[in-house]
Formats: structure tokens, sequence, C-alpha cells
């Protein structure tokens, strides 16, 4: 079933292992960037004491 030769195969693995690091380091700056957002947004929305959401509510 599998057509796929042992060169091959190990070919395709170092490809996806290569791909897998290069992405990584955009991966873990989306992953700050959003954290450091949900922090923002919490601390504004403490500090409308909550009518920030209640606003959206009553539109």
């Amino acid at each position: 079933m599998n057509s796929l030769s042992s060169e091959d195969r190990e070919k395709i693995e170092q490809k996806a292992k290569t791909l897998k690091e290069s992405i990584r380091p955009h991966i873990i700056e989306l992953k700050t960037d959003l954290h450091e957002l949900k922090q923002k947004y919490s601390i504004e929305y403490s500090l409308n004491d909550g009518r920030y959401g209640k606003q959206g509510a009553e539109q």
C-alpha cells in the first residue's frame, strides 16, 4: 500500500521538520501578541467597571 521508498520518506520528514522550525518563531510571536492583547483589553474592561461589555448588550 505504501509506495514511498525510505529515501522519499526521509526527504519528506526532513522537509516537514524544516518547515516546522521555520514557522515556530512566527507562532511564538503571534501567541505573545495575543497574550498582550488579552491583557490590554482585560485591563480596559476592568477600568470601565464592566460597562464596556454592557454597552454592547444594550445596543
